[in-house]
């Protein structure tokens, strides 16, 4: 554990049996398993693990075999930063886990990760983009919807966590740097099932996601607020975040959107929002 991380009661215990023989892969399959049965019937993997190599600058440049019956791979930060470039992009310390396109495996920070790093890389596992890297240019929306997901999962099986994930108990396992699109999707949630937020976001067995962006839209408009728009199709430099706040308050009511979205308490509530 890193300076700083003080962990729950909970860490020792799934530190534990994350070292067991395959410990890390039941305890991925289990998480699998809980998204399925809590969040979303339809979640599947977007890809297979795959055989690679990996660089291990924490023992003098060894190289380490992960083939492809190995999904959850526990890495010294050195190690990851070394074989999974975009990790360099966050200080050190910050990175917890990584799931690199393409590659069906997720990467945890040996010290630095908790069971909320595991069910948010496992979700990356099952969201559309893994299929699309070109959807690179909304990454942040979709780094949301994967810690909206995360938060959704906790709620519905790990309460403990979700109320250390909200409240921000434990840096380790707190809601990430994208609180404030969580924010936005938690108050959307308010005004229309989160089963409709699913279509952006997990696989749907095509690589259409444009099509499933104006489903989307539809979906909205169906649950009695016509006036949403297809942000996607509307002009203008504003980035995804502000169109989506500013179509909210459009279609559901500035003064109503506003109360939930500007209140973390109540945008992160998912007791309160539309099942």
């Amino acid at each position: 554990m890193l300076p700083g991380h003080a962990p729950c009661s909970q860490y020792l215990a799934l530190m534990r049996a994350a070292s067991m023989p395959n410990g890390l892969e039941r305890m991925a399959q289990r998480i699998l398993d809980v998204v399925r049965s809590q969040v979303y019937t339809d979640a599947q993997l977007v890809d297979q693990p795959v055989d690679m190599w990996i660089t291990l600058i924490s023992q003098g440049g060894a190289r380490k075999f992960s083939g492809k019956n190995e999904r959850v791979v526990e890495l010294d930060e050195v190690d990851l930063r070394e074989n999974i470039p975009y990790a360099r992009l966050y200080p050190l310390g910050k990175v917890q886990g990584a799931h690199p396109p393409s590659s069906g495996k997720i990467f945890l920070v040996k010290d630095n990760w908790c069971l909320k790093t595991l069910i948010h890389e496992t979700l990356h596992c099952t969201a559309i983009n893994a299929k699309r890297p070109d959807l690179s240019g909304y990454q942040i929306m979709f780094e949301g919807l994967t810690e909206f997901y995360t938060g959704y999962t906790m709620f519905r099986q790990y309460p403990d966590c979700y109320q250390a994930w909200k409240e921000r108990t434990h840096e380790i396992c707190s809601i990430g740097e994208s609180v404030d699109f969580v924010q936005v999707l938690g108050a959307i949630c308010h005004f229309v099932s989160i089963n409709v937020l699913a279509m952006i976001y997990f696989w749907q067995a095509h690589s259409n996601w444009e099509d499933s962006f104006r489903g989307f839209a539809q979906r909205v408009r169906r649950s009695g607020y016509p006036k949403f728009r297809n942000i996607l199709n509307t002009a203008g430099g504003l980035d995804l975040r502000v169109r989506l706040i500013d179509e909210s308050k459009r279609a559901f009511g500035k003064a109503k959107f506003e109360d939930v979205f500007e209140s973390g308490e109540k945008s992160l509530d998912y007791a309160t929002m539309i099942l």
